[in-house]
């Protein structure tokens, strides 16, 4: 009796049902894992919230304090103006005061430049020298803020 004759005497509506009722058994193993990821997500995403909202209380004071968004280098920038004699306020003091490349210290100039902080005061034509100074409002928002409080 060859492998066809035996599978001719099993009823075929017994192996359909066989595999009915395996194929539904996987759909509701998957359909219970389903249901477990998607709590699993929203207890996730929950716990995602409240640790964001813990970040942005535990940030310290100088970063949500920042006004006109100025970085702290920034700041360091607009208060060694306001304290250095107008002969050091330019590019390569500023660059060194900081320990800075002078394009990083330009950076800082033209940020504080874009928010009427500071200005281009000249040039020196010999050397290309830029000299820079403070805006009145520059000297408003350090003395006013309390920049000269801390040591910059």
């Amino acid at each position: 009796m060859g492998l066809f004759d035996f599978l001719k005497e099993v009823p075929l509506s017994a192996v359909l049902k066989e595999r009915v009722e395996l194929a539904e058994q996987r759909f509701r193993i998957q359909s219970d894992e389903k249901e477990r990821l998607l709590k699993e997500n929203g207890e996730l995403r929950l716990r995602l919230a409240e640790l964001e909202k813990e970040l942005e209380r535990s940030k310290p004071a100088s970063d949500s304090s920042k006004k006109d968004g100025l970085s702290d280098d920034s700041i360091r920038v607009l208060v060694f103006l306001f304290r250095a004699p107008p002969e050091r306020n330019n590019e390569v003091s500023v660059a060194s005061a900081f320990n800075m490349e002078h394009g990083v210290a330009r950076y800082h100039l033209d940020e504080l430049a874009k928010r009427d902080l500071a200005r281009l005061g000249s040039v020196n034509m010999n050397t290309g020298q830029k000299n820079w100074g403070l805006t009145a409002a520059g000297r408003r928002k350090v003395v006013e803020e309390g920049m000269l409080s801390s040591k910059q």
